[in-house]
């Protein structure tokens, strides 16, 4: 997603927060000790060379980023599904 869609389709912060599954934890993903939520990336770009935005783990849009070479983040795919027609 990028911050554009984020800001369209989520109301809060807290519909942005990330409990990862085991498997992205055995990935290496980051987790915070006390809410075990984990940050995520966007699609746009960070406001810095090399950066790339993300959504921290208390649900707040980093949109300055974090460099795309740090390998910590996690992913959360999205995906369209038309119901209709």
């Amino acid at each position: 997603m990028s911050i554009v869609e984020v800001n369209k389709y989520f109301r809060s912060d807290s519909l942005l927060t990330y409990l990862p599954t085991e498997y992205t934890l055995a990935q290496g993903a980051w987790a915070d000790d006390e809410t075990s939520t984990c940050w995520w990336w966007l699609r746009s770009p960070g406001n810095y060379y090399n950066c790339a935005a993300g959504i921290d783990w208390d649900g707040a849009i980093d949109s300055k980023g974090v460099s795309v070479t740090y390998s910590r983040g996690s992913i959360r795919p999205a995906i369209w599904i038309n119901a209709g027609s």
